[in-house]
């Protein structure tokens, strides 16, 4: 009898639950935008998103292909202007273009992301995801 095993330590700090060990991850670049005019403050953040469900809109681009993003808050008439989104980015926050949506399903995918529902509209579709289960 020949018995094989093969473990892979992983420090107490680090969990894998509800994780492949190779999922890529999934970054977003929120941009605030707030005032109007020489007033308006503009400010972008990028973060990892590690939460159970995602929602996100895929929609055509005027340079071609489709983008990945979502408003948050968006501006409303007789009220100080904010406008508050966020975009699908790379590590160094530059975004990403998409050729195709097989190509945007397939990226999620590869982050541990499986599609939960998909409405389409008229330039795309918004898009809910929820983690992969192990």
């Amino acid at each position: 009898m020949l018995i094989i095993s093969s473990c892979k330590n992983i420090p107490k700090t680090q969990t894998t639950i509800g994780k492949s060990p190779k999922a890529e991850k999934l970054f977003i670049k929120t941009t605030s935008a707030t005032g109007a005019d020489k007033n308006q403050i503009k400010t972008d953040s990028i973060s990892e998103i590690t939460s159970d469900y995602f929602e996100i809109r895929l929609g055509l681009l005027t340079t071609g292909g489709y983008g990945a993003s979502k408003d948050v808050i968006t501006p409303e008439v007789d009220k100080e202007f904010k406008y508050v989104f966020f975009y699908i980015v790379n590590a160094d926050g530059s975004n990403i273009k998409f050729t195709t949506s097989t190509e945007f399903l397939n990226y999620m995918s590869a982050r541990d992301y499986e599609l939960v529902n998909q409405i389409p509209n008229n330039y795309g579709a918004d898009y809910t995801f929820k983690r992969k289960t192990k």
